[in-house]
Formats: C-alpha cells, structure tokens, sequence
C-alpha cells in the first residue's frame, strides 16, 4: 500500500464517529490473530463467570467502586 492510500484510509478513519472508530479498531485488532483472540475472549469469558459464581455463592465479598478508590488513594499517599 503507498502512503497516499494509508493516508486516505487514515483520514477516512479519524472522521468518522467514535463508535465507528471503536468498531473499525475491534474489526483491526480482531483481524491480526483472530485464532488467540478468540482463546483470548473464552479464557476472560470463563473468569468472569467463575467471579460471578463467587459472588452468588458468598465464596467472595465485592466492595464498592467508592471504596476501592478510597483504599488507593491512602495507598498513593504513603
């Protein structure tokens, strides 16, 4: 490809709007190696499952967005 057509496609790129640029993006990445993302997707898939069975089970307690944000700011502090 020259760079007068990369240009092209990337000024065509940066117009449009931001979710067509979250999509454009997802459709990139995802063509690069679409064989480990998709192990990438199913080993995040099943984590995030197994947390949420945590949570319904009690196995594990959730804190709040506030309070996660409290107890890092002390940790900046010290």
């Amino acid at each position: 490809m020259n760079t007068e057509t990369y240009d092209d496609i990337f000024s065509a790129a940066l117009s449009l709007s931001p979710s067509s640029k979250v999509m454009l993006a997802e459709h990139l990445l995802k063509s690069l190696d679409d064989d480990k993302q998709e192990e990438i997707e199913k080993i995040w898939s099943d984590e995030a499952e197994r947390r949420v069975e945590q949570i319904e089970q009690g196995e594990i307690k959730t804190i709040n967005k506030d309070e996660v944000f409290q107890q890092l700011n002390l940790k900046r502090k010290q």
